[in-house]
């Protein structure tokens, strides 16, 4: 719909006094390799502009499948190609866990691009990479917190995956923010 009607897609975002615009997920095909995440980031380009032409922003929310290594670069993740590629209306909403679950270190990404972060997930993951409470997995909450201050970040939004009992999550979140030593 942001393709075909991105003046529609920015109408109902004004309506609700919203000005962003988050592509929540592309497939693992779009990251395989140089020529995907080209392709990917000139599409999210487009994208960006047709939006901004009607005063919204467009941001991408990574998984961790984009912390592949594409077929044919060297050592740079998909995650960082398309960062690194895309035009600089494209921003990226950080999901920390997911950044996480992939073995990368999501307060290096929030340093390292922070001009293009204005919104993190703040997700916490087991060792495996799985979705848990939040202050119950392996995320460091304070650290993250810090650098996406630091970085300038606007918003932090909590989010769990799939949770037992989603308002127990939300509690337990909201407590776990409260202690002085976790969220500074």
């Amino acid at each position: 719909m942001i393709e075909r009607e991105p003046e529609r897609v920015a109408d109902a975002c004004h309506a609700l006094d919203c000005a962003t615009v988050v592509v929540p997920y592309l497939d693992e095909s779009r990251f395989v390799d140089r020529a995907a995440v080209t392709e990917t980031a000139t599409r999210l380009g487009l994208l960006a502009d047709a939006l901004d032409e009607h005063g919204c922003r467009l941001l991408y929310h990574n998984h961790d499948h984009e912390f592949v290594t594409p077929t044919d670069t060297d050592a740079q993740t998909a995650f960082d190609l398309l960062v690194e590629t895309a035009d600089d209306s494209v921003g990226v909403e950080l999901d920390l866990g997911w950044a996480k679950a992939a073995g990368q270190d999501p307060i290096d990404l929030l340093y390292r691009y922070g001009d293009r972060i204005p919104l993190v997930h703040l997700k916490d993951v087991t060792a495996d990479g799985e979705p848990i409470d939040l202050g119950n997995g392996v995320l460091d909450i304070p650290s993250c917190i810090e650098a996406a201050r630091d970085a300038g970040v606007e918003w932090i939004l909590f989010e769990h995956d799939q949770p037992e009992d989603p308002l127990a999550s939300l509690a337990n979140a909201d407590a776990v923010l409260q202690e002085p030593h976790r969220a500074r």
